[in-house]
C-alpha cells in the first residue's frame, strides 16, 4: 500500500529532481527526433553508403542495452579523447538512443502515406522535395505522432539509468 505520508514528507525534495527529468527528456527527445528523421530518410531513400550506416546504427543502438550506451559515452569516449560532462553525456546517450527507435518509427510513417499523394503533388507542379516537405511529411507525422508519445513516456522512464553517471 501507498504511504502518502512518506510522500509528502519528501516532496521538497522529489520536486526539484522531477524537473531534471523531463529537462533531459526534452533536450534528448529533441536529438532523438532530429536523428530519428534523418537516419528515417537515409534509409528510406536508399542512399548507398549514408543506408547502410544508417541500418548499422539502427541495429547496434536497438541491440545493446542503454545502460550500456550510457556507459560508452560518458566512460568509453574520453578514453578517446572526446570528453562530456554528466548532462551532455546523458543528453547525448539518450538521444542517440531515442534516435535509433524513433528512426524506425519515421520511416514506417513515411511508407504509410499512400504513393497517390506523392504523384498528386507532383501532377500540380511541385518538385519532390517540396511534395515531401509540404505534403508527405506532415501526414506522416500525424502517423506517427501517438508512438511519438509513448516513446517519450518511455524516455522519462529512461531517464532514471543516468544515475550512474553521478546526475542527481
Amino acid at each position: 500500500m501507498i504511504n502518502l505520508e512518506v510522500i509528502i514528507e519528501n516532496l521538497p525534495l522529489i520536486l526539484p529532481l522531477a524537473g531534471v527529468t523531463i529537462k533531459i527528456a526534452l533536450i534528448s527527445m529533441g536529438i532523438g527526433l532530429v536523428l530519428g528523421l534523418v537516419t528515417a530518410l537515409f534509409r528510406f531513400y536508399q542512399l548507398p553508403v549514408l543506408n547502410k550506416l544508417s541500418e548499422l546504427y539502427v541495429f547496434i543502438i536497438r541491440g545493446t542495452p542503454l545502460l550500456v550506451q550510457i556507459y560508452i559515452v560518458y566512460f568509453g569516449l574520453p578514453r578517446t579523447g572526446i570528453e562530456f560532462g554528466a548532462f551532455s553525456s546523458a543528453y547525448l546517450a539518450l538521444g542517440i538512443n531515442t534516435g535509433a527507435y524513433l528512426s524506425e518509427v519515421f520511416r514506417g510513417a513515411i511508407k504509410s502515406v499512400d504513393k497517390g499523394q506523392l504523384e498528386a503533388a507532383l501532377s500540380v507542379g511541385m518538385t519532390y522535395w517540396q511534395a515531401m516537405k509540404r505534403i508527405i511529411l506532415p501526414q506522416a507525422f500525424l502517423v506517427a505522432l501517438p508512438t511519438i508519445g509513448n516513446t517519450f513516456i518511455n524516455l522519462i522512464k529512461n531517464t532514471s539509468l543516468v544515475f550512474v553517471i553521478s546526475i542527481e
